[in-house]
This record gives C-alpha cells, structure tokens and sequence, in this order.
C-alpha cells in the first residue's frame, strides 16, 4: 500500500500507527470523522455565503440540487423515437441506451433495424 503524504507531522503519525490498540484506532477514527463532517459544514457554509454575496438565492440553489444529492441535476432532453414496432406502432425506441426487449426479439430474427427505422416524414 504506497501512502501519500502531505504533512511531515502525517508521516511521523503513520510510524506510530501500529503501536495503537483497536480501541484507540476506533477512537481515532471517530475524531478524524467528526473533524471532517466539520470542516465539510464550514466548508459548505463558506460556498452558501460566497452565493449569498453574488445574489444567488436559496430558491435558486434548491432549483437545481435535489435535496440530498451529492451532485447537480441534470434535466433530461426528449429525444425523438428512432425506431417503431413494424406490428405495434405504440412501442418506441430512441436508439439510446440498452434496446427494449421488442427491438431484441426482432434482432432474434434477424430483421434489420432500417425495416422499422422511422422516416422523418413519419416522425410525430
């Protein structure tokens, strides 16, 4: 396991590391969650002051942060349908991600995708 380290004051730590019994590690590891859960609510903290200082509201952050996500969302484009069940004209595929089973069926028996490929002229 290679380490890297930042700190000389880390390095020294790490020498002393297996010294430690299991009580003292969990004790350890307790202190070193609670200090980062601190510094991450200063840190967050800091973030929501630097928006309050450019005019960003609350309601604005809210609007594209989903309550407990880690990340922005994303909101999804429409994509037109590319493909069209040759029987079932309500059964619709865009081409993207993973092909619905009716597309996987037909793959099975070797029809090609142009025979129910939508024209544009028959796009909705």
């Amino acid at each position: 396991m290679s380490t890297v380290v930042i700190n000389p004051i880390v390095t020294e730590f790490l020498e002393h590391v297996n010294d430690l019994s299991l009580d003292d590690l969990n004790h350890l590891i307790d202190s070193v969650k609670h200090e980062q859960l601190a510094r991450r609510a200063d840190e967050v903290k800091a973030a929501l002051a630097r928006l309050a200082s450019l005019g960003v509201s609350a309601d604005e952050i809210a609007a594209v942060v989903k309550p407990g996500a880690s990340r922005p969302v994303v909101e999804k484009i429409k994509v037109a349908p590319k493909y069209r069940h040759p029987e079932n004209p309500s059964l619709l595929w865009s081409g993207r991600g993973n092909p619905p089973v009716w597309v996987k069926d037909l793959d099975n028996k070797n029809v090609s995708r142009d025979s129910y490929k939508i024209k544009p002229e028959e796009s909705e």
